[in-house]
């Protein structure tokens, strides 16, 4: 009961900490994109059309993410319901929304998952997570990557929890809850797809591991019934839910963009066979352990991130070599597996779309979902220290450290180089649209603003008729 109620309150801090970020973004941010989408999401046409329109909701870059154009949605029309009513505010509602969620998810399950850690240490990882830009600069611009985030930290923690557990009973309702949260993360966004690919096969490859193991005896890696039966229904799941995924991909969301709109997506974005490996491999690991170096450090270090991969991976084996616990290796193989998919998968980002490796981009909300994902590893490493029975506070040390240095940023942005993240100027741009919509008498014209900023000023000042 303490523990339910812990998890609350953190959760609720949390929540006021994010709303008091949001006073070092006054008024909230806009993209060069966004006042596209704000007009799109605000014009007055049938909902299922808007959704279904990937040429104005993506560029025509068909992505098959139209769940997250529902919260873009939500959002563009409570900003639009603002300004017609004087309050000019660029806030994302449902990013807000879904972090504090996944913080939620964060402390409910790992608290479950480790009742013997000491509950600080979840709320350190917690705070650490949020005081992140990829979680904390909340603008309108796109809610894709928080769903993955909310749904790749609920997948990991009801996997994890049922291996776990004493007595492996897993029914089939929950099952299927499984597989609707991977159907989910899918229809969020590519890097959601992309999750259920890379969890299948880990899951697939682990079976097949443990099969070898008991087969051939392998020193201290053997496995019980019990979790080479959970391995089958976690590869059915994810099987189940990329076989969904792909089938709306290929087939049913183009025949509703054809019904609703007229036209069939093109699949131009999607092709990544012609993409040169050799070239966007490295930097894809460059995307991911400079971000981790962020995290830790405050500067886009790989180095800093090799040093917390490996100390996630180092406790998992020291977890594993003072216990023997046959799942501290089996939680080591797959964060080292859904690391190099993580790397993968930012490879293929880059390839298809080179402009993320610019820093403001690097460290948005692209880094958002493996953000999340690393909390959950974090949490299993905690727990892996404790079972080897060390000691010493090194990995609330190292929270604490890196907790530190994010505040500062946020406090003293003069005194850091990236601080800009966490505390941006906003634009010009965005400064003379807010006033354009806040006194119609103002002469816009003269600011020589982008096209796609002098429509959705227009279309606001005359109530949607222009």
């Amino acid at each position: 009961l303490k523990a339910s109620f812990d998890g609350w309150l953190v959760t609720l801090a949390a929540a006021l900490i994010l709303g008091l970020k949001l006073c070092f973004i006054p008024g909230g941010d806009v993209g060069v994109e966004s006042p596209s989408f704000l007009l799109h999401y605000n014009l007055p046409r049938p909902f299922w059309e808007t959704i279904f329109d990937p040429y104005r909701n993506d560029w025509g870059f068909y992505q098959a993410r139209e769940l997250s154009y529902i919260f873009d949605w939500c959002d563009a029309r409570l900003i639009g319901w603002g300004i017609r009513h004087g309050i000019v505010l660029f806030y994302s509602a449902t990013a807000w929304f879904m972090i504090v969620a996944t913080v939620g998810l964060q402390q409910y399950g790992l608290r479950l998952l480790f009742p013997k850690i000491k509950g600080r240490i979840f709320t350190l990882l917690s705070l650490w997570f949020i005081l992140l830009p990829c979680a904390s600069n909340n603008s309108f611009f796109r809610s894709s990557k928080y769903g993955c985030a909310l749904t790749f930290t609920a997948v990991m923690l009801i996997s994890w929890g049922w291996f776990i557990r004493p007595d492996k009973c897993v029914k089939k309702c929950q099952i299927l809850a499984l597989t609707l949260l991977l159907a989910i993360a899918g229809f969020f966004d590519r890097q959601g797809a992309f999750f259920v690919a890379a969890y299948t096969v880990i899951a697939g490859g682990l079976l097949l591991l443990l099969q070898l193991g008991e087969a051939k005896k392998i020193a201290g890696f053997g496995s019980s019934s019990d979790d080479l039966k959970l391995l089958r229904m976690l590869v059915l799941s994810g099987f189940s839910a990329a076989l969904v995924g792909t089938l709306y991909n290929l087939y049913l969301a183009p025949y509703l963009i054809f019904f609703l709109n007229g036209y069939f997506p093109d699949f131009t974005f999607q092709n990544i066979v012609h993409l040169s490996w050799f070239k966007v491999l490295p930097q894809g690991f460059r995307f991911i352990f400079a971000n981790t170096g962020f995290a830790l450090t405050g500067t886009l270090s790989s180095v800093a991130g090799f040093v917390l991969l490996g100390g996630i991976a180092g406790a998992f084996f020291i977890g594993w070599y003072k216990t023997r616990d046959q799942h501290m290796i089996m939680f080591e193989i797959i964060f080292l597996l859904a690391l190099a998919a993580q790397c993968f998968a930012a490879a293929v980002m880059i390839g298809r779309h080179p402009p993320i490796l610019m820093p403001q981009v690097m460290t948005s909300a692209y880094f958002l979902p493996s953000w999340a994902l690393l909390i959950i590893f974090a949490g299993g490493a905690a727990e892996a220290l404790r079972r080897a029975g060390i000691r010493w506070p090194v990995f609330e040390t190292g929270v604490l450290f890196a907790i530190v240095i994010h505040l500062m940023m946020t406090v003293s942005p003069q005194m850091f180089p990236y601080a800009q993240l966490h505390r941006p100027n906003l634009s010009q741009e965005v400064q003379l649209l807010r006033r354009a919509l806040k006194d119609n008498s103002y002469d816009y014209t003269q600011d020589l603003l982008y096209l796609r900023t002098e429509r959705l000023i227009e279309f606001f000042r005359t109530d949607g008729k222009h």
